[in-house]
């Protein structure tokens, strides 16, 4: 079980890399001026910083899960192309919560071959006699689900976004939470 959850946090902790987003407008995000004149030409002048609890709030969570999540909370800060939120349950009967760490970038192959180290990395370092890893289509164009008893973590990759999700709990009706989850997360980013 200790390789399982080392093998999670740093399968999340490495959703921290990757280039420059897209700008946006959304109100959830905020802008900065980009300070290289020599690659502006190359990239957009307005790097934006996209806010996953807002762009995603616990209200929609509760409603896709069908019970109730307090409101999400940054894990992390922010940047220009790394949000996260974390959203709690008091009711552990139904679950523990959701955390969902999202790379965002300007690149879609940068996106593809992220998503791809994570889930090699995912598969080399997981006890397989313990967990499932099995490939999903219903999420983004790839989707790698991890399920233990405990613990369910999703991997997917759409176009120039890449996330993971993990969900703690038991698994009745939690994987399929999460691809529902994961799916709405695509739509708000």
């Amino acid at each position: 079980m200790k390789k399982l959850s080392a093998a999670l946090v740093i399968s999340i902790a490495l959703s921290g890399c990757g280039p420059t987003p897209a700008p946006s407008n959304t109100p959830a995000e905020q802008s900065s001026v980009s300070s290289s004149s020599s690659e502006s030409a190359n990239k957009p002048a307005i790097v934006a910083t996209k806010d996953l609890c807002q762009l995603l709030p616990a209200s929609e969570v509760s409603t896709i899960l069908g019970y109730t999540v307090t409101s999400g909370e940054s894990m992390m800060p922010n940047g220009p192309t790394l949000t996260s939120c974390k959203y709690t349950s008091s009711d552990t009967s139904k679950g523990y919560g959701i955390t969902i760490i999202a790379n965002y970038d300007n690149d879609s192959q940068t996106a593809q071959a992220a998503y791809t180290d994570a889930v090699n990395f995912q598969r080399q370092a997981l006890d397989v006699s313990v967990v499932s890893i099995v490939n999903v289509s219903s999420v983004g164009e790839k989707a790698s689900l991890t399920s233990a008893p405990m613990m369910g973590t999703l991997i997917a990759v759409n176009k120039n976004v890449w996330i993971t999700l993990s969900m703690a709990g038991k698994n009745e009706g939690r994987d399929e939470a999460i691809e529902k989850v994961a799916q709405k997360a695509f739509e708000v980013l």
